[in-house]
């Protein structure tokens, strides 16, 4: 993070989160490219400064960007690049910041581009209007919490790399939906070198889980726009992709099961082709709480964003709560850490410290730990589990021979094939 810029990235972030949207900094974008000898396989486009994340069932998901600095001079350049931007990232709309006082023209240009200009007055406005000045600050909205942040996670050791570059711009390489299979398979063969009692272990998970409850938020809008009343189709068409590929997946399942028919075998079960990953049926429980409580979405994005900074503080540190996540919000992200943890058999104590950590940061002393299994103050007819997730998991359960499951070989990259640590989670553990 450049120095110079902090003050408008905090500020920014301050007023998107005080207008109710979640937050993150310094989202960087690019491609991957082919390697060459010394060049690296992923070359950087920009970055976005800030990234605010909101979505409501009547509009979907909303994304906005905003570029800081207080650099002088090329506002019209900067406007043309950051109307690029919004159409590469899919942002709604975007923010220009400087700190000078931008000229009649380019204010016109902004006008007509689309995007809100903020010179030094117009962002103190907006902060006073908004209500991003008083009261207690977040620990993710102050300086020395982000600073705090990012020498925890820059403590992690080298053989994180990977999983580190994938949170940083991998990620945001991915189109669709397929970080649902592809983040859980990078911190599935990290998970070696995240045991629990490590500082860095607890933020970068938390910090994961922000974007695996994004991913599953974009597929929760073309879930909700095309199956409804049919969420189980709607997620396997997010995971899979639509039916031309869907078939393409399984006519290549059906010829692996025919190859290991005849090919010689120890022994007496067959591998279990299948085209969804071996945690599709966790996957479908946590869609299904996600569709049952969408007006909590951005709440529990906010609340992991809470976390993930907090989770770095020095031990003794006072978290510094909102008041305006609510149980069900805290429900939700402890669901999302749940299922990290699970899927990518990670140390039991993770969660557990996530969820003393929830505890800790909201004033609602009835929120239910990570061990409920149903949510907080459910609604009347609110299911406590998935039927589509205890299916999927009846089905794998019922090629059991002789009491030992198959090996399990899925066209997505399995975590549960790199076997199984001491003290991590079994498979009954979800809730």
């Amino acid at each position: 993070m450049t120095i110079k810029d902090t003050g408008q990235k905090i500020a920014l972030r301050r007023a998107f989160w005080a207008l109710g949207a979640a937050t993150r900094l310094e989202v960087k974008l690019g491609a991957l490219v082919r390697v060459e000898k010394a060049r690296p396989d992923r070359e950087e486009w920009t970055d976005v400064d800030v990234l605010a994340v909101h979505y409501s069932a009547l509009t979907g998901l909303t994304m906005v960007i905003a570029d800081c600095t207080t650099s002088r001079g090329r506002v019209a350049e900067r406007l043309f690049w950051l109307r690029g931007v919004m159409d590469l990232i899919g942002a709604n709309q975007a923010f220009l910041v400087r700190d000078e006082n931008l000229s009649s023209a380019a204010r016109q240009l902004a006008l007509r581009l689309g995007i809100t200009a903020l010179g030094s007055d117009d962002r103190a406005v907006l902060l006073a209007e908004v209500g991003g000045n008083g009261g207690d600050v977040p620990a993710s909205m102050t300086k020395e919490g982000i600073e705090r942040q990012a020498l925890v996670l820059r403590s992690a050791p080298r053989e994180l790399e990977r999983l580190t570059r994938y949170r940083d711009t991998g990620y945001w390489l991915s189109r669709g939906h397929r970080n649902l299979t592809t983040l859980p398979s990078f911190l599935s063969a990290s998970r070696d070198q995240l045991p629990a009692a490590s500082p860095w272990t607890l933020p970068l998970v938390v910090d994961l889980a922000w974007l695996y409850l994004l991913a599953c938020t974009r597929a929760l809008v073309d879930i909700t726009t095309l199956h409804l009343a049919d969420p189980g189709e709607g997620l396997a068409n997010a995971v899979v992709g639509d039916e031309r590929e869907r078939r393409e997946k399984e006519f290549l399942a059906e010829r692996l099961r025919r190859l290991f028919a005849v090919v010689p075998r120890e022994s007496a079960a067959l591998p279990v082709v299948d085209v969804f990953p071996a945690y599709y049926g966790d996957l479908t429980d946590l869609m299904s709480r996600l569709l049952r409580r969408r007006g909590s979405i951005v709440g529990a994005l906010r609340a992991l964003e809470l976390a993930a900074v907090a989770s770095a503080q020095p031990k003794g540190t006072a978290v510094i709560h909102s008041p305006d996540e609510d149980a069900y919000s805290w429900k939700l992200a402890s669901d999302a850490v749940r299922f990290l943890v699970r899927t990518c058999r990670l140390e039991r104590t993770l969660q557990d410290q996530f969820d003393t950590l929830a505890s800790e940061a909201t004033t609602n002393a009835s929120r239910p730990t990570g061990d409920q299994t149903a949510d907080a103050h459910p609604a009347k007819g609110d299911a406590t589990s998935s039927e589509a997730g205890s299916d999927a998991n009846a089905t794998s359960a019922a090629s059991t021979v002789g009491g030992t499951p198959p090996t399990q070989i899925s066209l997505f990259v399995d975590p549960s094939a790199h076997g199984r640590a001491p003290g991590v989670n079994n498979d009954n553990d979800l809730g």
